[in-house]
């Protein structure tokens, strides 16, 4: 869910907005918080391993138009998913990164090419596994919108 701040938080600010090749692709969506949880409790108990390789997925997929409706509905600012090609998104992430001054161009076409590929092939698992190995209920994306709600405010609002 991180990565919703990192990638479309001034876009969301200043435009109202959020862009990319996503499309309708619905992503699992995962707080930090809840991978930290559950990493802290595969060590603390080993036991709960079960197979040699553990997966864990998230407990709820949204589309990024979702994901706006949802940043509207908490800022009370209407927020839009604009759809990018690849080509088009990967040489927005380059020339905001220029803007910031960073270059990463290897990481724009990470980004991009990743949502193709996701798009061909969904990786992406809604499991209980954060309950289950912490025992306590996942970060909605409401939840995390909520209390990251000023990352989204329009710059005019953010102060008041």
């Amino acid at each position: 869910m991180e990565n919703l701040l990192a990638l479309y938080g001034r876009q969301v600010r200043e435009h109202g907005q959020i862009r990319n090749s996503f499309d309708d692709f619905e992503p699992s969506w995962i707080a930090g918080s809840d991978v930290g949880a559950m990493g802290a409790a595969l060590l603390a108990n080993p036991a709960l391993i079960t197979d040699r390789t553990t997966v864990v997925g998230a407990v709820q997929q949204a589309s990024h138009a979702t994901i706006a409706e949802i940043i509207s509905k908490a800022t009370g600012h209407p927020v839009r998913y604009q759809a990018l090609t690849p080509e088009e998104w990967r040489d927005e992430l380059i020339a905001n990164a220029a803007a910031a001054g960073q270059s990463d161009p290897t990481a724009a076409a990470h980004l991009s090419a990743q949502s193709v590929a996701l798009r061909r092939q969904n990786t992406h698992r809604v499991t209980d596994d954060i309950v289950r190995l912490t025992g306590r209920p996942a970060v909605s994306l409401e939840d995390f919108v909520a209390q990251n709600r000023e990352t989204f405010l329009p710059k005019s609002s953010a102060a008041q």
